[in-house]
């Protein structure tokens, strides 16, 4: 850290501690203009690339983790270090001067930053007069620069919320600046009275995309802690508002730890204290369960606490330890965030199945950070993820890049005549979006089911999607796909997978379809009717975004159905030997044999009802290694 190996977005940096460039791109070296702020052109590439990695940079959180350094060990080094980039910073970026002064959102998260690091190194011989005193009067300009230039009127979301912390932050560490009082009245106002616009009944942030909900969890968390020393009936709202969001970022959990990356997702934190990944929700979890009391939220698996460590006081970190230890709860199997649309079902342990089904409305109306998913599945087993969002390399560097990302062709969905579900209007906007679904579910403890109706197109011609998923616990996943409908084009069914194009392998028979993971007991199998027409079916090389700012190889498994034919496909989504295996009674009909120590039932699924369970007809033998 010391010697300048950074990370942005996944990619590695090298930054000459004694003479780094703050406004140069790091991986372009492309030095940006030192003109003011309002007049800096950034939206394009002209920064030299994605003006984020930019930014991402100037977050400090390198400072940061230099100052824990210092913190922990003493090592003067480390704060010689913080200071050397620091004085380099303040002296190539002057108040309102440059692409570091453009967004309010990011003068905050800097100024936080700021905050730590003084707190850690406060104590360290760094400190003389004219360090501290350029230190206090730049933040004093950045807090004045979020005030002045706030989000209310461009991004009132994420932005808004984020900025309001950053004042607060500045207001409580440094209660001797001018203005500081000011700053944490608004700081504790804007965070109170966006509750209320921005956190849905169910704890979702409003635009519905789990990247931007973890900032939000961020922002209160720290809004929390702040507020209990100068502000504790703010401090019990906060403390409300984040068990709600907390309680929706367990229910989205996925085995592994981390969770969906559904909308957008912009690879970054407010303040990343810890070495864990960014996408992995127990770090934040742990802290929330120690901030409320809420062993619940540690998880079913021993949660790695080390950003948790730095949050809490010794009480409440105590406190923690031994909710860890001795809590043995397991996870709910099933979690609704209703007002959201995303309907989650899982097995009872972190080696079991999860699934996840966006059935609700369009994120935020016609605000940017949603994509065009309704309908997406997501499937994991255990760490591997079988079907997943494809995210979001990019927001304004490539717009073609932009727009396929956030659309249904790059989700697990169905899509018909070539006519997309919302239609975009620039890189955080849209024109158009999907009505919601007509949306059931039911849940017997070993199977959960979803059913959800999507109609498309004209008032007078509408196409009627049909989508009824199934998670079998300690089985796998099944999805039905019914369509019909006066279509003009091509139907088409499409499975995002997160590997490369030689990991899968494709098997065609009459009737069916077979994708085996490779070196892996697991195979996504799609069937149809006999005697209908048989959908084509193609592995296709694709691209994902394991993180922002980077793409990685995918596959896609794409069913497509010629126009005037109606749509007709089971997915099974288990262990190739012993997973679910559909049989089509008829063209209307599909069953799924469930077997048990009790019983025997068959899972029926009809275009034209729910799903139902009952109990299965008397079979032979042979008929049912046939279903297997």
């Amino acid at each position: 850290m010391r010697g300048g190996e950074w990370e942005v977005f996944g990619h590695r940096v090298t930054v000459d501690v004694a003479q780094v460039n703050w406004r140069a791109h790091p991986i372009s070296a492309h030095e940006t203009a030192a003109e003011r702020w309002h007049r800096v052109q950034y939206m394009h590439g002209e920064t030299g690339g994605d003006v984020k990695f930019i930014w991402e940079l100037n977050r400090h959180e390198q400072l940061v983790r230099l100052a824990q350094a210092y913190h922990l060990t003493g090592d003067a080094t480390y704060a010689e270090t913080v200071a050397r980039l620091l004085t380099a910073w303040m002296r190539q970026n002057p108040p309102a001067v440059g692409v570091n002064w453009v967004s309010s959102l990011e003068v905050a998260f800097r100024s936080v930053a700021w905050c730590w690091c003084w707190q850690l190194t406060s104590n360290a011989a760094i400190w003389n007069d004219a360090l501290l005193g350029e230190f206090l009067w730049q933040l004093w300009h950045h807090a004045r620069h979020v005030e002045r230039f706030d989000s209310i009127h461009h991004s009132p979301n994420t932005h808004l919320t984020g900025e309001a912390l950053g004042l607060l932050y500045v207001g409580a560490t440094f209660p001797e600046l001018d203005a500081s009082t000011r700053w944490r009245t608004r700081g504790l106002e804007t965070l109170a009275a966006e509750i209320d616009h921005q956190i849905l009944a169910d704890g979702m942030h409003f635009e519905r995309s789990t990247g931007y909900h973890r900032y939000t969890v961020e922002f209160y968390l720290h809004a929390c802690l702040i507020a209990r020393d100068i502000a504790p009936k703010a401090a019990e709202v906060f403390e409300c508002a984040l068990a709600r969001l907390l309680d929706a970022a367990h229910a989205l959990r996925r085995p592994d730890g981390t969770w969906p990356a559904v909308g957008d997702e912009d690879g970054g934190r407010m303040l990343r204290l810890g070495s864990r990944s960014h996408v992995d929700q127990d770090a934040l979890l742990a802290a929330g369960a120690g901030v409320r009391g809420r062993p619940e939220w540690l998880a079913w698996r021993p949660a790695v606490a080390d950003e948790a460590w730095w949050l809490l006081d010794d009480e409440r970190w105590n406190a923690l330890v031994r909710s860890r230890n001795a809590d043995s709860r397991q996870p709910s199997m099933r979690s609704e965030l209703t007002a959201a649309g995303y309907y989650v079902a899982r097995d009872g342990d972190d080696d079991g199945w999860y699934c996840l089904v966006d059935a609700g409305p369009h994120g935020g109306n016609l605000t940017g950070h949603a994509h065009s998913d309704l309908g997406h599945v997501e499937i994991a087993c255990g760490d591997r993820q079988l079907v997943c969002d494809p995210g979001s390399p990019s927001y304004t560097a490539d717009p073609r890049q932009r727009d396929w990302f956030r659309s249904e062709h790059a989700h697990a969905c169905v899509s018909a005549d070539g006519i997309p579900m919302a239609v975009p209007n620039g890189p955080f906007g849209w024109k158009q979006v999907c009505a919601r679904p007509e949306v059931t579910t039911f849940d017997d403890g070993n199977v959960w089911v979803l059913d959800a109706t999507f109609r498309r197109g004209a008032t007078d011609a509408k196409l009627e999607h049909r989508r009824q998923v199934a998670l079998l616990r300690g089985v796998g996943v099944v999805v039905c796909d019914w369509v019909a409908g006066p279509s003009r084009g091509a139907v088409e069914l499409r499975w995002p997978i997160p590997l490369p194009f030689d990991a899968l392998e494709l098997r065609k028979s009459i009737g069916h379809a077979v994708v085996r993971f490779v070196g892996a007991d697991l195979a996504i199998e799609c069937s149809w009717p006999a005697g209908r027409l048989a959908p084509s079916v193609a592995l296709e090389p694709s691209l994902r975004s394991p993180t922002y700012g980077q793409t990685a190889a995918a596959t896609t498994l794409s069913l497509r159905m010629i126009a005037g034919s109606p749509l007709v496909i089971a997915t099974c989504i288990g262990a190739h030997t012993s997973g679910p295996r559909p049989r089509f009674e008829s063209d209307h009909c599909m069953v799924i044999t469930l077997e048990s120590e009790q019983s025997l039932r068959e899972l029926v699924f009809r275009p034209d009802a729910a799903p139902a369970i009952r109990r299965a007809a008397a079979i032979s033998a042979d008929a049912l290694e046939d279903t297997r």
